[in-house]
């Protein structure tokens, strides 16, 4: 399952990039079935969004008038907005943010973070909405005003280092702020991230909640 998380995304981008530059049916459409595929196990056990989600391809098959193309310009629009309507979410009244539950990890998963983390890290989960809309408003403007080689240029490939470029933005402001860090240098940093990786994946789309102030958020579905 996480070797498919990680593959299938980038199966997908690459097949969507050479269908576009190609204009190939055939591409388009494996691209379009490593995006089903991917979604329909992420909903793994959802068996009505499942349903929703086959009802919803259906629809864009029978309606648009150039479906196929519909769906390669969509996911580089829809991704990021949900990212961004995901991290939205843990800034609810009653929630953790998602950046704080990332740096509670990192911090070896204390009983609470510090006054200073927990204000730092609400406002850094801020700009990761932010970070996200800009992806999709990117993407979308591309989609309809830009050629299309130049839109899967930027849409598919190029637009995924502005998370990247984020997170070291992100990381230089943070050894400002607090100067003394739990790592040695951004490598580490890196390296601690993608260790990370697998634990904070699975706990992304579910919602942390602030059940006891003394202790640790609970996970929910």
């Amino acid at each position: 399952m996480r070797a498919l998380a990680v593959l299938a995304p980038v199966l997908y981008f690459l097949l969507a990039h050479a269908a576009t530059l190609t204009g190939l049916a055939s591409l388009r459409a494996a691209a379009v079935a490593v995006l089903v595929v991917l979604l329909l196990a992420m909903l793994r056990g959802r068996w009505p969004l499942q349903i929703a989600l086959l009802a919803a391809l259906a629809g864009c098959l029978w309606l648009a008038p150039q479906p196929m193309q519909l769906l390669m310009y969509a996911p580089p629009v829809l991704v990021p907005l949900v990212m961004s309507a995901l991290v939205a979410r843990s800034l609810l009244p009653g929630r953790q943010p998602l950046i704080e539950r990332f740096v509670w990890h990192m911090h070896g998963r204390p009983d609470r973070l510090s006054n200073e983390h927990i204000r730092y890290t609400r406002a850094v989960t801020v700009y990761w909405c932010g970070v996200f809309i800009a992806m999709a408003t990117v993407n979308l403007a591309l989609a309809l005003f830009a050629p299309p080689a130049l839109w899967s240029w930027i849409a598919n490939i190029a637009t995924y280092a502005m998370p990247l470029l984020a997170m070291l933005a992100e990381y230089a402001w943070r050894k400002r702020v607090f100067p003394v860090q739990q790592y040695r240098d951004v490598f580490d940093y890196l390296g601690r991230i993608i260790r990370l990786g697998p634990t904070f994946a699975g706990e992304f789309v579910r919602d942390a909640r602030r059940e006891d102030a003394h202790a640790p958020p609970s996970l929910h579905p």
